[in-house]
């Protein structure tokens, strides 16, 4: 990990090496996946960025955070609407290709900063909606993420987050595969313990939607760095899923081509006094 990063998350008060040893293997997977994640990743998820446009409730008075913004796909989408848009995440290289974006769509109402979702740099109640796409299965502590989204959020605004959500039967399978496929990956949870993380904080539950996202495996694996006692193994284990089905991927094949299909849940919350 860069010196700046490490020393960020011990002014944050984590000095625990296990933590940051999670957030070095983040800052490798995601510097490395920057270039073609963000070259691949858009064309696809047309329909669930508009998922996300109809239940975030924007309008043009809106002050968004995009946290884990990744390549700035969402934050874009959300800047359309939105008065402006500020996007966060950990990783230098995510934001330069997210920069690109942002300068390609011409949209001049975005701020990028890194930092740690789990200890946001900001006041209590900055935002009207706070939103995060698959970031959550990267941290170890999805629960206090979603607190620092809840605590930023201004009262009556709103908190979304979409992650992939295994069937529960299959969680175990799926999140070993990836945890094969990408090292930086902690856990996906299912859709009910997702949903279970605002027990006790201040959310009021507002919606839930369930969408799938079809991908070709080739360019899964393509964007994916593994390591490499793992790398040979993920492609059969994929072909033998179509017809076990035991990875929760619904893997099946178009032609010759063999494509998985992550379960997703998006969730909007209010946030209450």
């Amino acid at each position: 990990m860069k010196t700046n990063e490490a020393q960020t998350l011990r002014h944050h008060g984590v000095p625990n090496r296990e933590l940051i040893e999670h957030a070095e293997q983040i800052l490798d997977q995601f510097t490395r996946q920057a270039v073609p994640f963000a070259a691949s990743v858009a064309p696809s998820i047309q329909s669930f960025l508009d998922l996300v446009v109809a239940h975030a409730g924007l309008d043009e008075n809106d002050d968004v955070l995009d946290l884990a913004c990744g390549p700035g796909v969402t934050t874009c989408a959300l800047a359309s609407k939105a008065s402006h848009v500020t996007g966060v995440d950990f990783v230098p290289a995510m934001l330069e290709q997210a920069r690109n974006r942002q300068q390609e769509a011409a949209l001049p109402n975005i701020t990028w900063t890194q930092g740690d979702a789990t200890h946001l740099d900001f006041a209590d109640q900055r935002f009207s909606l706070v939103t995060t796409r698959y970031s959550f299965h990267h941290l170890q502590d999805p629960k206090a993420a979603l607190q620092e989204m809840a605590r930023v959020c201004r009262i009556g605004g709103r908190v979304l987050v979409a992650d992939a959500t295994p069937a529960a039967e299959k969680a175990d399978a799926y999140n070993g595969f990836e945890r094969m496929r990408d090292p930086s990956h902690t856990r996906a949870l299912p859709r009910e313990e997702l949903q279970a993380l605002a027990d006790g904080l201040p959310l009021r539950l507002l919606a839930v939607a369930t969408y799938d996202f079809d991908a070709e495996l080739a360019a899964i694996l393509d964007a994916s760095f593994p390591n490499p006692e793992h790398a040979d193994l993920l492609r059969p284990a994929i072909a033998q899923d179509v017809t076990e089905d035991r990875l929760s991927f619904r893997a099946h094949y178009e032609g010759e081509v063999l494509r998985v299909i992550f379960p997703g849940t998006l969730l909007v919350w209010e946030r209450l006094a």
